[in-house]
């Protein structure tokens, strides 16, 4: 499960995932990003796992979704894991991402540490109503 914010002044799309982390979660993800970047432009993103206590996906999966292209080449990512499981899934996807010829995420503990990555003090982020984007989706299919 997850929910989007979304920082218009700066840029920077939030993604809280919480409760179990599931190859569903990152299907849904890969639909709503397409739609948020066509309406929005690139963008930078925080990944935030804070919230997970379960992780439902296989490594293999994770890093199969890793060698996939990068959705705003250029702009930066963070993933926030402080949990080690996620932490470890974390570092695997960025490991892919890179020899994939993407720009790696950076993995980090928390949210502090994304913002100094990203270069931000803090986030002013309006929540993202997914429903509607998912009904977008639905509608140009």
């Amino acid at each position: 499960m997850f929910t989007i914010e979304f920082d218009t002044r700066q840029k920077v799309v939030r993604v809280i995932f919480s409760l179990s982390f599931t190859v569903d979660d990152l299907a849904g993800l890969d639909d709503v990003a397409e739609v948020l970047v066509a309406a929005e432009g690139p963008m930078s993103a925080i990944f935030d796992c804070t919230l997970i206590d379960s992780i439902g996906i296989p490594a293999q999966r994770v890093a199969s979704r890793g060698r996939l292209r990068q959705l705003c080449p250029g702009l930066r990512r963070a993933i926030v894991a402080p949990q080690p499981e996620m932490f470890s899934l974390a570092e695997l996807f960025a490991r892919s991402q890179d020899a994939a010829g993407s720009e790696a995420p950076q993995v980090v503990r928390t949210m502090a540490e994304a913002l100094a990555w990203l270069g931000l003090d803090k986030l002013q982020s309006r929540p993202v109503e997914i429903g509607w984007m998912l009904e977008q989706i639905r509608q140009r299919s």
